[in-house]
């Protein structure tokens, strides 16, 4: 009997998977997800191998390196790299494994994609506004405005209320949330500041913008809120409105509802009273809420600059009879009763005006002859 010798000669096999790898990313997070080594199986002892990104990857959303095979997140802000209540959140990568020789297979990669909620994050924001003081209802103050990474998924809702000396007083600010445009970077809503009604939002006391009222300026706390089903997120910044001061006219003060109602003050002067005399009853005066224009800084005048029967006094809007006591007659219907227009001016020029209507009283007269003699 001969022996016979056979020998094997090796022969170089291709690596591949050992499994199907599964992996899971948390939507929109940077971060390695895994490595191919440990599933790598390769029957050629000692050989070495490379890996490659071949298909399946969506907005190039991922990277693998190429000695190692960790995948790791490429670019974590694309639309495909998002976690979907509904449909597929899963990549199907297709990955060519190399060894040393040439050798390779192609294999498949499955990256589940996770729910991961990011906090909003404003990107439009300003440390303080201004308006100006009584501006109106539905006066726009500014606008603010947030991202959020799953902006594809999630919109944010924004808030806005006092803080610190502000607290539980009268707040006259509200927020809208309104669409962004398309063109808006990850358009996920803005807010609109404007000036509200607080009486009609079911509050007790007015809140106008006033800047002679309690506060000159507004320290406010503006909050984003994201809509995650389940772990919704906020993000919030501070930053102050401030009330720009106007000049505001005068206003005169009368002394009762209808007075002010027909702007009229009414004063009297008893007939046949003498040149100077004072005139009596309602007192022409106004008042002016700027600090620059209190004291005796108004000005009273006539709106016909020359008056002959009355004067007024220009600082202290007195009025005093100018005329003759022949001027001042209640039987003579034109000497009964004087009607004027008066206005007060502040030092910037602004003005208000009224009417002043002077009723001369009847004074009891002894009686006269119509004749100097009789016969």
């Amino acid at each position: 009997e001969n022996a016979i010798t056979v020998e094997l000669m090796n022969v170089n096999e291709a690596p591949r998977l050992s499994t199907l790898v599964e992996f899971a990313a948390a939507a929109q997070r940077s971060a390695n997800i895994g490595s191919l080594t440990p599933f790598v199986r390769d029957e050629d002892a000692g050989d070495s191998f490379t890996f490659e990104l071949v298909s399946g990857n969506t907005d190039d959303t991922f990277r693998i390196d190429a000695s190692s095979g960790m995948i790791s997140v490429k670019n974590n802000n694309t639309a495909a790299f998002q976690y979907r209540p509904t449909g597929s959140n899963t990549f199907e990568l297709q990955v060519r494994v190399t060894d040393r020789a040439g050798l390779s297979t192609l294999n498949m990669v499955l990256i589940h994609v996770t729910d991961a909620n990011d906090p909003p994050e404003f990107v439009r924001t300003a440390s303080s506004m201004a308006l100006n003081e009584n501006s109106p209802v539905g006066t726009f103050v500014g606008e603010v405005m947030a991202t959020d990474r799953q902006f594809a998924t999630q919109k944010v809702t924004y808030y806005i209320a006092p803080r610190g000396r502000n607290v539980n007083r009268p707040f006259p600010f509200r927020i809208e949330t309104v669409a962004s445009t398309s063109v808006e970077n990850q358009a996920v809503n803005k807010g609109r500041i404007v000036v509200r009604n607080c009486l009609a939002e079911g509050e007790t006391t007015p809140c106008p913008v006033d800047y002679e009222g309690e506060f000159t300026s507004y320290d406010v706390i503006v909050t984003a809120r994201d809509n995650h089903p389940t772990v919704p997120m906020t993000a919030e910044f501070y930053m102050t409105i401030n009330v720009n001061n106007l000049n505001e006219a005068p206003t005169f003060l009368f002394p009762t509802s209808a007075a002010a109602q027909a702007k009229t003050f009414t004063l009297t002067i008893r007939e046949g009273s003498p040149t100077n005399s004072p005139l009596l009853g309602e007192q022409v005066v106004a008042s002016d809420v700027d600090a620059a224009d209190q004291g005796e800084k108004l000005e009273y005048a006539w709106v016909v600059a020359t008056n002959p029967l009355f004067r007024i006094n220009v600082i202290t809007g007195a009025i005093t009879f100018r005329g003759e006591p022949t001027d001042l007659d209640f039987e003579v219907a034109s000497k009964a009763t004087y009607t004027f227009n008066v206005t007060v001016t502040d030092t910037s020029g602004v003005k208000d005006q009224a009417r002043v209507v002077i009723l001369v009283e009847d004074v009891n007269e002894p009686p006269t002859f119509s004749r100097a003699a009789y016969t």
